[in-house]
């Protein structure tokens, strides 16, 4: 079986979805499953990131937007010879000229859920992209029972696996040469609303002095009227933007203790990062973090900024309690490995269940 996956989330600057897309490559040229890479963009993966585990890289929108998928890709899928095609995401689907296995993966529907503040017009184009998949997919692939959950109601009676993903072994390099010699506070994350980055400026703002230093992994995404970044300056949070996976792993490896206060996510990379790690997380509890990181983590049920400060005092001054956290975390991030990962995707590529 000749599969080809599309790459296009590990081009540019890339966050989770990314992350997704490069350890599933990794992982099924490990498992001796190497699949063909397809994008989209002026610019593929950056060099190295997908060269060892794909056979081929190919750009399919030469034509630009929906004449691509149409077109060309259907071309380069069959000229690859191509049994499969994996959508990572929302991203689209072949011309029907091109009649092979079309497996697609949901990480969440947070633009079509009541007040997730994204434009009308994200959240027409969305329900466009997500119905052109439920209308061709063979079978849908979901990081979590809440993504799943959320495609069935959107309307797919089809097929639904929900295979959590995989934590590459990263070597960590030494500890940033301009991190702060205190321990400090790390939020991986794109700054839109979903993922509370406002609740722990207040809360930062409610500890005063007392308060670690923050530092922010991520780059810009949606925030209305900027007033997220604001609530951040103004917090002390010091904004790295985007930084390439290396140095992020860096800033994470040395970090005291990892926040999580997003109000939604369909899977949630860095606090599984941070737990392999050995870093100790605290986080919202939301039904997606308890299903993934299970009692690895400290939990804060709410998002008012009292809470989270005093969780965030809390583990910062007790070394036993982070000790703890670690080990149990370490314990739990080492069930997801991307072997699992991609023995459990390919058997969705062979239409049998996982």
């Amino acid at each position: 079986m000749s599969i080809a996956l599309d790459v296009s989330p590990a081009c540019g600057q890339w966050t989770g979805v990314g992350r997704y897309v490069i350890d599933l490559a990794r992982g099924l040229a490990d498992a001796d499953k190497p699949v063909a890479g397809v994008y989209q963009g002026h610019h593929g993966p950056p060099d190295g990131v997908l060269a060892h585990s794909c056979t081929a890289l190919r750009r399919y929108d030469l034509l630009g937007g929906r004449p691509g998928l149409w077109l060309r890709l259907p071309r380069h899928l069959r000229a690859l010879g191509a049994d499969v095609y994996h959508a990572p995401t929302t991203i689209g689907v072949p011309g029907r000229s091109w009649s092979g296995r079309i497996v697609a993966t949901v990480q969440d529907c947070y633009p079509l859920i009541p007040g997730s503040q994204v434009t009308p017009r994200s959240r027409r184009l969305f329900t466009r992209l997500l119905g052109a998949i439920c209308s061709r997919a063979a079978a849908i692939i979901c990081p979590s029972r809440m993504s799943a959950d959320a495609v069935r109601c959107f309307g797919w009676s089809g097929p639904i696996e929900i295979i959590h993903y995989g934590i590459a072994s990263v070597k960590v390099g030494p500890r940033p040469a301009t991190a702060v010699d205190r321990p400090y506070l790390l939020t991986i994350g794109a700054i839109e609303p979903r993922k509370g980055l406002d609740v722990i400026a207040r809360a930062i703002a409610r500890m005063g002095a007392s308060a670690p230093p923050w530092v922010h992994i991520g780059p810009d995404r949606h925030d209305p009227g900027g007033a997220i970044r604001a609530a951040m300056r103004a917090s002390g949070c010091r904004m790295l933007g985007y930084v390439p996976d290396g140095e992020r792993m860096a800033w994470l490896a040395h970090a005291a203790l990892l926040a999580q206060p997003s109000s939604l996510e369909g899977f949630g990379y860095p606090p599984l990062e941070a737990m392999h790690a050995g870093v100790p997380v605290v986080a919202r509890s939301i039904d997606v973090m308890r299903e993934v990181l299970a009692d690895a983590a400290q939990w804060v049920e709410t998002a008012e900024p009292e809470a989270w400060a005093s969780a965030i005092a809390e583990v910062m001054r007790d070394e036993r309690a982070r000790r703890d956290l670690a080990a149990r975390g370490r314990e739990r991030a080492a069930r997801f490995t991307l072997a699992r990962m991609a023995s459990e995707h390919l058997a969705v590529y062979h239409g049998r269940s996982t």
